[in-house]
């Protein structure tokens, strides 16, 4: 296994050299080794949350069928053990997908409203990615894009989050800015993070990402980056550290003079409830400075 793994990253350091040969005018990120310089697929993968909630609702379906298919081809073994024995079963089985199915709709309704909580947090975000593989494989059997599909997942991660905000620590808050934003951009959102208690990081990847969380040991994250980072990033620390994702937009394709929705940032700042800092707080603040800690 250790090789196989060591193999995997070296083929992936590998194909990181040929795209940042290829693609002179931009250092593309780890997630973007296998682009094949597409513009026009990145320029607008933008889905509703209701897309993810869609896919889920017929995944719950096919789960519901699946069980359905189960019961059938074990229920003539079943019954050879005598009629109350079946009985007690079925009730068994059929209990437990009926339990299994109102959990999975209380967590879809989480999502949908963005406001009602029915389990602890780590429950509910777990199951989410629980659930993110096999969105993902159906998403893509009907013509969804894996940026698309991340588009939608992030949306909802973003609405069962913010479903839990009276509950969780927002006591200490980190942005992690890409490094391809574009400048005016980044000076608008320093504008709108300044008097605010936040941490605010440029970083090139996930391991910067990672370094930043490491030195920060925020309660909270922002983040802006491209679906894919999102994704790799929620999947790693969203069961500790609750994540608000925005996805960047590529209108020159990735890692290039990104943008990003300045309102859905300016609404998502103003749910985590950052801390405002005093004005004796201040002189230290410098807004050039992308590391400084607010």
């Amino acid at each position: 296994m250790t090789f196989e793994k060591e193999d995997l990253e070296n083929n992936k350091k590998e194909e990181k050299k040929k795209a940042t040969k290829k693609f002179k005018d931009r250092k593309l990120g780890d997630e973007w080794a296998d682009w094949e310089g597409n513009i026009e697929a990145q320029i607008d993968v933008s889905q509703p949350k209701s897309k993810f909630i869609w896919i889920a609702s017929v995944l719950l379906l096919l789960i519901l069928l699946g069980s359905w298919g189960v019961w059938f081809l074990i229920s003539p073994r079943i019954q050879q053990l005598g009629s109350t024995p079946t009985f007690y079963l079925k009730i068994l089985f059929w209990g437990g997908v009926g339990l299994f199915a109102l959990f999975y709709l209380l967590v879809l309704v989480e999502i949908a409203t963005g406001k009602i909580a029915f389990f602890p947090y780590r429950v509910s975000e777990g199951f989410l990615l629980f659930l993110l593989p096999k969105i993902v494989w159906l998403g893509n059997k009907i013509g969804l894009s894996r940026d698309q599909i991340g588009n939608a997942f992030i949306k909802a991660n973003n609405a069962l989050t913010a479903s839990y905000n009276k509950k969780l620590n927002r006591s200490k808050i980190l942005v992690l800015l890409p490094r391809c934003l574009k400048k005016e951009v980044r000076k608008s959102i320093l504008s709108m993070v300044e008097g605010y208690d936040c941490a605010v990081h440029t970083v090139g990847g996930g391991e910067q990402a990672r370094q930043a969380v490491i030195k920060e040991k925020p309660t909270c994250i922002i983040a802006l980056a491209c679906e894919r980072d999102l994704v790799s990033g929620i999947k790693d620390v969203a069961l500790k550290i609750p994540v608000m994702g925005i996805p960047n937009q590529r209108p020159e394709g990735p890692c290039k003079n990104t943008l990003v929705d300045l309102k859905m940032f300016e609404e998502i700042l103003h749910q985590c409830k950052p801390h405002k800092i005093l004005a004796e707080n201040k002189t230290n603040y410098h807004p050039d400075n992308l590391n400084n800690k607010r």
